[in-house]
């Protein structure tokens, strides 16, 4: 027999024994239904949600009128916005390096699950409230949660190249969808010996939830690079400068999905790759961001 067939019918199964069996609450234990995998509805209102914070970077503002630091604003990063779900604390800082390093690639639907509703929640944060027939209107909000929806009523960044709302858009952030996400990639080396890509799970998940494509081959990573994690600033950014090379054209608005935004160095660099090719405007898309030690 083919083996994609047995393993396609292998999944299955799995699938089908596990929709019909209660969860366990992963951090008190209770029993949960499949609604509330992985934490029951009294654990998740203690996890540590990200706070409001710099649009660009996820450092802490100074006043709650403020939207970008002043790090940010003195030296703009190449990345345009930046929504992240969590920090990272526990017991997010226990299961990211779980999902990256020890396959327990479970996780993946809840972590996309989580950050696609901060991606929509935060999405309307910045719109102008002077402007009562802008995109306050709660169609024109529906309408911009998926990529189908946003051309069908003419709401994509390309739309709006050429016109007076571009100029809206970048200044108050409105809430249109990208026309494409894009994994941060791994090299070909480091994914053979992983196994899988851990941002491209999270990515494939968010493509379905929000109903946006996932462009899966226009990026790749030709520098094999130290792990980021334990260097200082300026070391991850000459670390991670000329990674990556694109493969395709692109369209003007694009999401970059990861699991960990700390610094800004490979976000920050691939979005000035994509740019470079023809890209527009950048969003970064994280699971967690973990500050700098």
């Amino acid at each position: 027999m083919d083996f994609q067939v047995i393993k396609t019918a292998t999944e299955k199964l799995k699938q089908s024994l596990v929709s019909n069996v209660n969860h366990q609450c992963q951090l008190c234990h209770c029993d949960t239904p499949l609604s509330q995998q992985w934490v029951c509805t009294t654990c998740e209102r203690e996890l540590p949600f990200s706070p409001a914070a710099c649009i660009t970077c996820a450092a802490p503002l100074k006043s709650s009128s403020d939207r970008q630091c002043g790090q940010c604003l003195i030296n703009p990063p190449s990345l345009d916005r930046l929504i992240t779900c969590f920090d990272y604390l526990y017991p997010i800082n226990k299961w990211l390096p779980a999902f990256k390093f020890s396959r327990q690639t479970a996780l993946a639907p809840w972590l996309a699950n989580h950050l696609a509703n901060s991606i929509i929640n935060r999405s309307y944060t910045n719109i102008d409230q002077d402007n009562p027939n802008g995109f306050e209107n709660q169609n024109l909000k529906t309408n911009a949660l998926t990529k189908k929806n946003s051309e069908e009523n003419g709401l994509t960044f390309n739309n709006l190249k050429n016109s007076n709302l571009k100029n809206s858009y970048l200044e108050n952030h409105l809430p249109l969808m990208p026309e494409a996400i894009i994994a941060v990639p791994l090299h070909g080396k480091r994914l053979k010996q992983r196994g899988y890509n851990q941002s491209e799970l999270i990515a494939k998940q968010l493509s379905r939830l929000l109903g946006i494509p996932l462009l899966t081959d226009a990026v790749i990573r030709t520098k094999k690079t130290e792990a980021q994690s334990g260097l200082s600033l300026k070391q991850r950014q000459s670390n991670i400068l000329q990674a990556f090379q694109v493969s395709q054209n692109l369209p003007a608005h694009i999401a970059l999905v990861d699991d960990v935004f700390t610094t800004g160095s490979t976000l920050n660099e691939l979005s000035r790759k994509l740019k470079l090719a023809g890209c527009e405007f950048t969003q970064g898309w994280v699971i967690a961001h973990a500050p700098l030690a």
